[in-house]
């Protein structure tokens, strides 16, 4: 009798704890979709950034992105998983080509604002592309650089048959930086020269990991996050930049701000280190997500180009 009471019991509770489990998987997959599906994009001049860290520097982010929005750019496009992505080519005649890749729900002028400035003035041809599932471009939803590694190679084709491009240098920011970070290993038998990889996260798991560090729930919520990728896109987020950074032979140049309260700055010192191809690195002072080239455009203007110069051809 006491047996049978028993089995009951335990049976009991491992009812409950499965509908406490089941209760929790299904908040955190409500989470996953915001995430990952139906990006919103918005441009910072439509955003209050009032008591961020852009708020001291509004004033030189509007007039950089009117600039931006006032030069000559052609509507672009390739086909990559049958999706049509988007891209803002700015000609400059050049045979060097940079291909800039935004970052998470962002625009690009969001995060190239100040820094294409800097490649018009060095004589670079600018590409701005449109991540899937990110403004112009098609997509139900993103793999936090993954997937996009393999549109940026399409993008590579597009500006060699397009153009009279010689010389490419991929240069991408938050999310845009671990996609150029996953392609550094595939690059072998193309002509980019060398990879820009300002305030990038070594894995979307890591990224995780670091907003959820307080959270009483963080080891539920990075299981199911990598399980519900896993069988809803394909991808496993705990893939790093890393593994592909230390096969690669393209020089990278690091970019982090010290003060980055989205993706620490410990992401770039990992990436830095597992590098073995040239490399180089800029910690910004007093800077936060995104704003390094902004607050850091003097140095960054020269020293960039300084390195990035040595591998032209």
């Amino acid at each position: 009798m006491i047996g049978k009471i028993i089995l009951i019991i335990s049976i009991a509770i491992l009812i409950i704890l499965l509908i406490i489990l089941s209760i929790i998987a299904i908040k955190i997959y409500k989470e996953f979709k915001k995430i990952f599906y139906n990006v919103e994009c918005k441009s910072l001049l439509d955003i209050d950034l009032t008591n961020t860290h852009y708020e001291k520097h509004l004033d030189k982010i509007r007039t950089n992105i009117l600039k931006l929005r006032e030069r000559k750019k052609e509507d672009v496009y390739i086909l990559n998983d049958n999706l049509k992505l988007h891209g803002s080519f700015y000609n400059n005649d050049s045979i060097n080509t940079v291909i800039m890749v935004h970052g998470y729900h962002a625009k690009p002028e969001n995060n190239f604002h100040t820094s294409s400035i800097s490649f018009f003035n060095h004589n670079y041809n600018v590409l701005l592309v449109d991540d899937r599932c990110h403004n112009d471009s098609e997509g139900t939803y993103t793999t936090m650089g993954i997937q996009e590694q393999y549109d940026i190679l399409k993008w590579i084709n597009w500006v060699n048959e397009n153009t009279k491009t010689q010389n490419i240098v991929l240069y991408g920011v938050s999310m845009g930086a671990a996609t150029v970070g996953y392609l550094s290993n595939k690059l072998d038998n193309t002509n980019v020269r060398c990879l820009i990889m300002d305030c990038g996260f070594t894995s979307f798991y890591d990224e995780i990991f670091y907003q959820e560090r307080n959270h009483k729930l963080s080891p539920l919520v990075l299981f199911f996050m990598r399980v519900f990728a896993k069988i809803k896109l394909g991808i496993d987020i705990k893939n790093s930049t890393i593994d592909s950074l230390k096969d690669s032979k393209v020089p990278v140049y690091f970019i982090h701000g010290l003060e980055d309260e989205m993706v620490p700055v410990e992401h770039t010192i990992s990436a830095y280190n597992g590098t073995t191809s040239e490399k180089k690195v800029r910690y910004v002072e007093n800077c936060g997500h995104t704003t390094a080239f902004l607050i850091d455009y003097d140095y960054l203007d020269k020293d960039l180009f300084l390195f990035i110069d040595k591998f032209m051809r």
